[in-house]
């Protein structure tokens, strides 16, 4: 049984076919295609060194090695692939001439391990890196740019982590970004042993941090052998702005109808404000409460939050209105 089966070549150099076997865990050489057929990459050196970048990414096919000084013989692999997953810094190993070379051998990544044909000698070569030869313990997730599609001004109350329970010797460090400043601000480190959750205070009586859109930032710590595993991260934060009440209660008698000027009794009186209860729609309220004089009120947009009828005789009675200030 093949896990996968792929094709490695480089300029004027042999073609190799590469396998895996999944079952017995062994990989290897399938067959040379020069030995066999003759077959070999295009070899021209200007068209070699004009388009260099776009062959080697075609020999690459899932991922791509970059080395460092040509002296030093070895290579490290710092790029990922958008197909495949990714491949964070990893181990440095021997490879021969391949620098001086110029080459960029063939990468396939499979089942959480990577292996590499560098295809230098005439017998070419099959490096298998193991999970524990990575070196790079240490992931980053960002989020988006988010503002909760408000774009009020908003108080950060609290960050709340949730977490797997915590390996021992990991942690996960949380940060927040504020309206894109370039700052990252530490909310705080989650590294207790077997934990699985954190709350994180942010704005107190005495700091108080506001926003418009927000970015999180999640620093992850590992050993070589476990990582922590972020379940979720949620967000408490409320407008700046303060929303109004009002509590009102209602005279709904046919008297009170009667100096509305529109000839209406208490049982209209109440249907009015039943339909505005039940509808959650809009409605203007003018408060003239404060003032004695006539026609001196202050007009604002509502809703009806809440509403209680209490009846002391037939189509009449009181009304408890508790009224919500829309912004």
């Amino acid at each position: 049984q093949f896990g996968f089966v792929y094709i490695s070549g480089r300029m004027g150099a042999d073609i190799v076919v590469v396998y895996y076997d999944e079952t017995n865990e062994t990989f290897g050489v399938l067959v040379d295609l020069k030995e066999r057929t003759g077959a070999q990459m295009v070899s021209s050196t200007t068209w070699w060194t004009a388009t260099a970048e776009g062959v080697q990414g075609f020999i690459a096919a899932f991922a791509s090695l970059t080395g460092p000084d040509n002296e030093d013989d070895q290579v490290t692999i710092i790029k990922s692939s958008q197909v495949t997953g990714g491949v964070a810094s990893g181990t440095v190993h021997d490879s021969g001439t391949i620098l001086r070379n110029g080459i960029n051998p063939s990468l396939v990544w499979f089942d959480g391990e990577l292996f590499w044909a560098d295809d230098i000698s005439t017998a070419p070569r099959i490096v298998r890196f193991h999970k524990d030869e990575f070196t790079t313990n240490i992931g980053v997730m960002e989020s988006s740019v988010i503002d909760f599609d408000i774009t009020d001004d908003k108080v950060l109350l609290s960050l709340k982590l949730v977490t797997e329970p915590l390996p021992a010797a990991t942690q996960v460090v949380v940060k927040y970004q504020i309206d894109q400043d370039g700052t990252w601000l530490t909310a705080g480190t989650h590294s207790t042993d077997t934990a699985t959750e954190k709350e994180f205070i942010i704005s107190t009586s005495s700091t108080t941090r506001t926003f418009r859109n927000l970015q999180l930032r999640l620093e992850l710590t590992g050993t070589a052998s476990v990582t922590p595993v972020v379940s979720s991260l949620r967000v408490f934060a409320t407008v700046v702005k303060g929303l109004r009440f009002w509590n009102l209660i209602l005279d709904c008698s046919d008297e009170m109808g009667a100096l509305q000027d529109r000839a209406w009794d208490g049982e209209k009186l109440i249907d009015n404000i039943e339909t505005a209860g039940d509808s959650g729609d809009v409605v203007a309220f003018k408060d003239g409460y404060h003032s004695l004089r006539p026609n001196d009120f202050n007009a604002h947009d509502v809703i009806v939050d809440d509403y209680d009828i209490v009846m002391d005789r037939p189509g009449e009675g009181a009304a408890h209105v508790r009224l919500r200030e829309v912004i």
